[in-house]
């Protein structure tokens, strides 16, 4: 498989302050205006930092995105990712959408990307390195209409400060 699965238990899977969640919406070249150059710096140096993959939407945006993958592949060989079964994402998906479905005429157009709010709760990282500020708007239009349960309280990561932050 792409993620070798970590672990295939049923609680939340990661702890920890330096896990992150990469968007595939970030670039990854040092020239491009949305290089998150302190989230590569960190995981170029030694020490915990790790990104969390995981799910099948996730799995396709990255397969879309070759230059993300090859970066996976790295992270994955030198031991920086950390892996969430997609079949546990996957169901965290379905029943966030359920539940926004339930509790909206109209999903928020905001709300495109479910997929990185239940990898945030499955795994129990909340740290999203991403450029979509809209991510933020759509927490805060359905994390307490949904259910706390159902949607990861995520913390948006666009700069440096709020990457220390997270730390």
């Amino acid at each position: 498989p792409l993620f070798p699965p970590l672990d295939q238990s049923s609680g939340p899977i990661l702890r920890g302050k330096d896990k992150f969640i990469l968007d595939v919406n970030v670039d990854l070249k040092p020239d491009q205006d949305n290089y998150p150059e302190f989230f590569f710096e960190a995981m170029r140096r030694p020490g915990r930092v790790a990104l969390v993959v995981g799910g099948s939407d996730y799995r396709a945006e990255v397969r879309s995105k070759p230059a993300l993958l090859e970066l996976i592949g790295q992270l994955i060989t030198s031991g920086r990712v950390r892996s969430v079964p997609d079949s546990r994402v996957d169901a965290a998906q379905s029943a966030l959408v359920s539940r926004i479905d339930d509790c909206f005429d109209v999903c928020p157009s905001e709300c495109d990307d479910p997929h990185i709010f239940a990898l945030a709760l499955v795994s129990g990282c909340n740290n999203v390195v991403t450029r979509d500020a809209r991510m933020a708007t759509c927490r805060n239009k359905i994390r307490n209409v949904v259910g706390h349960d159902h949607c990861a309280d995520i913390r948006i990561i666009q700069d440096h400060a709020a990457f220390r932050q997270s730390r």
